[in-house]
């Protein structure tokens, strides 16, 4: 089930918002946090809670996406505040469903660790 594409572009650009944030603080901060001092460990804290933001958007999409693939019935969040970005139904799904939506954000966690490592 494809959910609803007015909230699914919210979500998107919610979450895109976050990455480039944190893109653009780590390009902008590099040279304070390679430092000593308060100022290099702050720089250091908020990118850190940055690229840790970011990976849970990679990976709640990761979840998302993977579910839709499987054909999954999903239910996107109605609150941008919310951190989950869809409810999995497990009554209307199979097992099989559930198991490649679980993967999927593990794959992308994956994925975005080994690109950071790279």
């Amino acid at each position: 089930m494809i959910p609803s594409s007015a909230m699914a572009a919210k979500l998107a650009l919610r979450d895109a918002g976050i990455l480039a944030v944190t893109a653009a603080f780590w390009w902008l901060a590099a040279g304070l946090s390679g430092g000593t001092g308060p100022v290099a460990d702050l720089t250091g804290l908020l990118a850190g809670l940055l690229a840790g933001a970011s990976a849970y958007v990679l990976h709640e999409w990761g979840h998302l996406l993977a579910g839709l693939a499987a054909g999954s019935v999903v239910q996107l969040n109605a609150s941008l505040r919310s951190p989950f970005a869809f409810r999995f139904d497990p009554e209307r799904n199979t097992l099989s469903q559930f198991v490649v939506m679980s993967l999927g954000g593990f794959a992308v966690t994956a994925a975005a660790v080994t690109l950071a490592y790279a």
